[in-house]
């Protein structure tokens, strides 16, 4: 595939643990909590974002994150990368959780010119 007709693709990965404020709510309040993150997810939805998935880290793989969950969202640019990390914030989700987000722009994807998308990023010549 040619670079200028590759689209360009974005994901951020978040890892989460509950924190002790999250751990101190009833489930009611988890529960409310929990359905006003899901309508604004599905707003962003609406306006592009590609919500790959929500799941337990799995601790078998070797170098695991010290984090318990992750959630794992793909969107076109930069600038909604970074309006989704906004969006994660301003939901009160920082709160809860104790949170670490990895944000990237993906290249070679499906393995297409990995060699040089890997060379690139690791400033090999």
């Amino acid at each position: 595939m040619n670079k200028s007709t590759m689209k360009e693709k974005h994901v951020l990965v978040c890892t989460w643990s509950p924190n002790e404020k999250w751990k101190g709510l009833s489930d009611v309040e988890k529960r409310e909590f929990l359905t006003a993150v899901a309508v604004s997810a599905a707003s962003a939805k609406k306006g592009g974002m590609d919500i790959l998935g929500w799941g337990a880290l799995d601790r078998a793989v070797s170098n695991p994150a010290p984090q318990s969950f992750c959630g794992i969202f793909a969107v076109d640019n930069r600038d909604s990368l970074h309006a989704v990390d906004q969006a994660i914030e301003l939901c009160g989700w920082y709160e809860y959780f104790d949170h670490v987000n990895v944000g990237a722009q993906l290249h070679g994807q499906n393995g297409i010119e990995a060699t040089d998308a890997l060379c690139n990023l690791l400033g090999v010549m």
